[in-house]
């Protein structure tokens, strides 16, 4: 009964503030201010007009009034929205006169382009007028220049269609070739600008007429009677509200005063509630300190203290799950009965129904439940346990054998508070676990950091080696013969060079896990040249037997240079497991996985995969090496570092697949390497290559701090046709091109150890504000930290990667050269131009 009361003074208590918002009229506010956005509108629509004829008329020669005027009728039409009654009728009438505003400000605007256009030429009009008149002798002439004249002033002044014939009469008789050579040219610019003229003003008129017809001033009258009589209609209302006011008002305070003489038992209710609140927060604080060994006491100790407020005479918490353990206490003297309280947990399953999962029994209540309670030997059974749909995994139990318990129903909240407590508290040792997996995974975490950062390390080192291999290979192909033995093993060379490349460039990159690079392409062609890097190492005791398979599926999205890595680094640990004669063999096969499918590592989702066997009749592993192999730094030979196979998963997860490895000792390993794939299909064959553009002995500054790399770079450019001229810094490069700019023609920046990119990018613009038209090549290992803004702002004209490779480098030389002849041919005509 108590709630009810308070429920129905708080609704009395809505219903007097819904009143007297109702009462209060804030539409007379709203009405006002939109009357007087009106008359601020109609004033600066009348100071417009005004304006616009004293433009035509030649009266104002400034047009800032007028965009002052038509700014504040465009601003006004936000503010009437805002302030105008809620009205679908004032709404869709202010929408049309918006409408109408905008086909003001477009005739407003066309006519300032068509005045000033017009004031242009009538200006031209009278100097050239005036001018002929001046330097023409012939009477007939000078009669009929006047006539037009005069004819062009009479249509300034009126428009109409008989002023314009007498004008097209006056063009007419204007005979240009009768005019001197010298003023010929005069003669005819007056014509022209007459013939503008004429057609300027008619339209200009026509113009300014149209903008004062149209319905502004009617529109504005509509939304103002609209407004008006919106402001009486809810001004009505707001005073028969007021009445109604008046009458919730005594009903209001009659149901505050009931509230009151309830507010003692309430205060009482409220003190109770604190003190099991601070018992609460006591048992929580006990939890959080405790450690875990000693839980159950300090749960056997929260009983009891929950027990003494509720007046229970035993008390016990059940943890659920597949093996229940309980927690138990008594009043001395009390005893629980056999099986009790376990047997509760099937009693309490339909608590799920219950508001909060709690369940009280009191003597002589007729349920199922209440015979469980007399079984125990009860006279009050009060029980909260987990909600929701899963099974209940937990159960806080109280008991009453004589009395009553001491329990409201504003206490619910409580006691689901006491029963989150004592649940947490159990479940510590799982989130311990939990942790501890965790801190697993973060070491795992780490290991590969640790290896991203060392692979990085290296890779920035082998680059400069990478960089001598192609770039003495490049020198030497172009020494031998086309087609020959050592061209093949030359190409070869490159080739592998080139994946060398890509294979440092996905390892600086790997930190970033950049996806640029990945691509669709056939499998067969990514087996066949791992086959062609492993040849060339390939133990005479050990064979190859790649079999084509299904090798002309597609990869989805994949990185070749990574996928390669992978193919390399576990035939090899296949042949150095081989012990004498031995065999290695590829396989490859579709499968269709119509389910999620969980591998070692990663669960996959349903698609086509192939998948790449890869077997030998090697040694073997026994089932503790095959958990660990796949682990950073974990390896069984003395040479291995660890790293293989634990970057070969990383890439072939990154790839959304998978690797699996079957092994037992003494006959062999089969790895099988799942990656998302497409049906064989034509994806198109690469373009046929073109010769690498030559020079025709161009000079090019090279700028390479490393002297070694220098001298190499050196040939590279010479091999290619230009005169190399090698510096160290690039401020030796800028003091050689101030002494004699015309001996160079390219610049190529290449490396500064010292340095960042974005370092470099400023000493390459210190370059080009000393040789603003030389065309400058910016090379870098990596374009990552760097943006087209950067690069253009400091004046690069090309960019390219390190180590330098001979195509790369011939194509921007000779796009660089053809910008420096076009710049020269350009300077060439300039200086043939007289001045």
């Amino acid at each position: 009964m108590h709630l009810k009361q308070i429920a129905g003074a708080g609704l009395l208590l809505l219903l007097l503030t819904w009143l007297a918002l109702r009462s209060t009229s804030s539409t007379a506010h709203s009405v006002q201010l939109t009357l007087n956005v009106l008359d601020e509108v109609a004033a600066a629509e009348s100071a417009l007009h005004r304006d616009l004829l004293g433009v035509r008329t030649g009266l104002l020669n400034n047009y800032d009034p007028i965009v002052a005027e038509t700014k504040i009728i465009r601003e006004a039409i936000p503010r009437l929205r805002t302030n105008a009654p809620a009205d679908p009728q004032i709404a869709k009438q202010i929408d049309h006169f918006e409408k109408i505003v905008e086909l003001q400000e477009q005739e407003t605007e066309r006519f300032k382009s068509r005045n000033a256009l017009l004031r242009n030429s009538l200006t031209y009009f009278q100097l050239f007028s005036a001018r002929l008149s001046a330097s023409t002798t012939d009477p007939v002439l000078v009669s009929r220049v006047g006539g037009l004249t005069a004819a062009m002033l009479h249509l300034t002044q009126d428009s109409t269609p008989t002023v314009i014939q007498d004008v097209d009469t006056a063009m007419k008789g204007i005979p240009v070739a009768r005019f001197p050579d010298a003023d010929m040219d005069t003669a005819d610019a007056l014509v022209a600008h007459a013939r503008l003229l004429r057609d300027l003003l008619p339209a200009t008129d026509q113009g300014l007429k149209t903008l004062f017809a149209l319905p502004s001033h009617e529109q504005q009258e509509r939304i103002r009677s609209l407004t008006v009589a919106r402001g009486a209609i809810c001004e009505r209302k707001a005073a028969r509200y007021r009445y109604a006011l008046y009458a919730v008002s005594l009903i209001l305070a009659g149901a505050l005063i009931m509230l009151g003489l309830r507010l003692e038992r309430r205060a009482r209710h409220m003190r109770r509630r604190a003190d099991i609140e601070h018992v609460i927060a006591g048992i929580s604080t006990r939890f959080i300190n405790a450690r875990s060994e000693f839980v159950p006491i300090h749960i056997e100790r929260a009983l009891e203290e929950l027990s003494y407020c509720l007046g229970a005479d035993r008390a016990y918490f059940i943890a659920g799950g597949d093996a229940p353990r309980s927690y138990l206490w008594r009043r001395p003297g009390v005893h629980f009965p056999t099986d009790w309280p376990l047997g509760t947990l099937a009693a309490a399953s339909a608590v799920r129904d219950r508001p909060a999962g709690m369940i009280r029994t009191r003597r002589g209540d007729s349920s199922a439940l209440n015979d469980v309670a007399r079984m125990a030997g009860t006279s009050d059974w009060f029980c909260i346990s987990a909600t929701g749909d899963q099974p209940s995994e937990g159960l806080l139990g109280f008991e009453s054998l004589e009395g009553e318990l001491k329990l409201t129903e504003g206490d619910c909240g409580l006691w689901r508070m006491a029963f989150d407590s004592i649940a947490h508290a159990i479940e510590r040792e799982v989130l311990e676990d939990s942790r501890r997996t965790l801190e697993a995974k973060l070491q795992q975490a780490r290991r590969m950091e640790t290896i991203g950062t060392l692979a990085s390390g290296i890779a920035h080192n082998f680059n400069n080696i990478v960089g001598a291999i192609l770039g003495y290979a490049e020198m030497a192909l172009a020494h031998v013969r086309a087609g020959s033995a050592p061209a093949e093993s030359l190409t070869e060379i490159r080739r592998a060079g080139e994946r060398a490349r890509d294979l440092i460039d996905q390892i600086l990159g790997f930190g970033r896990r950049s996806e640029a690079g990945r691509q669709s392409f056939r499998l067969d062609g990514l087996i066949a040249e791992a086959k062609s890097l492993l040849v060339a190492t390939l133990p005479s005791t050990v064979k190859l037997d790649f079999a084509r398979g299904t090798g002309e599926a597609i990869v989805l999205s994949g990185i070749p240079g990574q996928l390669q890595q992978v193919l390399v680094n576990i035939c090899n640990n296949a042949i150095q497991a081989v012990d004498g004669e031995g065999v290695v063999a590829m396989a490859t096969r579709l499968v269709d996985v119509a389910a999620p499918l969980p591998l070692a590592h990663n669960r996959l989702p349903p698609g086509r995969y192939v998948v790449i066997s890869i077997c030998d009749n090697g040694r073997g592993m026994d089932q503790s090496t095959q958990e660990q192999i796949f682990e950073p730094f974990f390896t069984t030979r003395e040479e291995g570092n660890g790293l293989g196979l634990a970057t070969a998963l990383e890439i072939v997860s990154g790839h959304g697949g998978d690797i699996t490895v079957d092994s037992a000792i003494g006959e062999g390993t089969r790895f099988d390497i799942w990656l998302p794939c497409d049906a064989p299909r034509d994806i198109g064959s690469g373009p046929v290559p073109e010769p690498m553009a030559r020079g025709s002995g161009e000079t090019v500054m090279i700028c390479e701090s490393d002297r070694d790399l220098l001298m190499k770079q050196e040939e590279i450019v010479a091999a290619l046709g230009y005169e190399p001229a090698g510096f160290a810094c690039v401020a030796d490069l800028v003091e050689a091109y101030k002494a004699t700019p015309w001996c160079f023609d390219v610049a190529l920046v290449c490396s500064c150890p010292h340095l960042d990119a974005v370092s470099r990018l400023e000493a390459v613009a210190s370059l080009r504000r000393a040789a603003a038209s030389l065309p400058i090549i910016f090379a870098v290992t990596s374009a990552a930290s760097l943006a087209v803004p950067m690069l253009a702002a400091a004046g690069v004209t090309e960019i390219i990667g390190l180590p330098l490779v001979s195509s790369e480098l011939a194509d921007a030389l000779a796009r660089c050269s053809r910008r420096a002849i076009a710049r020269s041919g350009r300077a060439e005509i300039e200086d043939a131009i007289p001045g």
